[in-house]
C-alpha cells in the first residue's frame, strides 16, 4: 500500500535499439548507425539521447524508476531525486479547437493559462490528441507555440520539423528552462 508520505518504486532498465540500413550517398559528415554499439546509461552524457544518437548508435540504455506512478530516469533508485514532471494531457478534455478558423479567445487564453500555471510548479506542457492532419494543423501548432507549450505532439515528424524551422524563431532551445 502506498499514500502519502510513502515512497513506492519499482525500476527497469529500457534498451532502446534502433535499425538503420547503410547509406552509400551519406555525406562524410553523416551519422553512420553502427550496429554494435550500445550506450550504456545514456543519461549522464550531457545531451542525453542527442549524443548517442549523434554518434550512430543503434543501441541506448537507461533505468527507469516507477515513483508515486510517475516514471523517473536515474541509475540507481538512490539516484532518484526532485525532479521536473510533466503535464500531459488530452487536447479534447480541454479544446474543441481543430485548426480550422480562428482559435476562440476564451480556447486561446484556456491554453496559456494552464501553461502559465504548469511553468509556475515548473512543468513542461505536451497535449496528446491534438489535430495532426488536415488543413488546420499547422494553426493548431501555431497556437501551441505562441502559448509556450513545450512539446508539440505529432506522429507528422518531417512536417513538423520543417514547421518549426520555419515558425520557432529558436528551434534548438527549450519553451523552458
Amino acid at each position: 500500500m502506498h499514500g502519502p508520505g510513502r515512497l513506492v518504486a519499482v525500476g527497469w532498465t529500457l534498451v532502446l535499439a534502433l535499425s538503420a540500413g547503410p547509406s552509400s550517398t551519406a555525406a562524410p559528415d553523416a551519422i553512420v548507425p553502427l550496429a554494435r554499439a550500445h550506450a550504456h546509461n545514456d543519461y549522464l552524457h550531457p545531451r542525453p539521447l542527442l549524443d548517442a544518437l549523434d554518434a550512430g548508435f543503434t543501441s541506448i540504455e537507461t533505468d527507469v524508476w516507477l515513483v508515486d506512478g510517475d516514471l523517473l530516469v536515474a541509475h540507481d533508485r538512490r539516484e532518484v531525486r526532485a525532479y521536473e514532471p510533466m503535464l500531459t494531457d488530452n487536447w479534447m478534455r480541454h479544446f474543441v479547437r481543430t485548426g480550422v478558423g480562428p482559435m476562440p479567445e476564451d480556447e486561446r487564453r484556456k491554453l496559456r493559462e494552464i501553461v502559465a500555471a504548469a511553468h509556475a510548479r515548473r512543468q513542461r506542457v505536451r497535449f496528446w490528441a491534438t489535430p495532426d492532419s488536415g488543413p488546420g494543423v499547422e494553426a493548431v501548432w501555431r497556437e501551441l507555440l505562441r502559448a509556450g507549450v513545450d512539446y508539440i505532439n505529432t506522429d507528422r515528424l518531417a512536417a513538423l520539423r520543417e514547421f518549426l524551422r520555419r515558425a520557432d524563431p529558436s528551434p534548438s532551445q527549450p519553451m523552458f528552462r
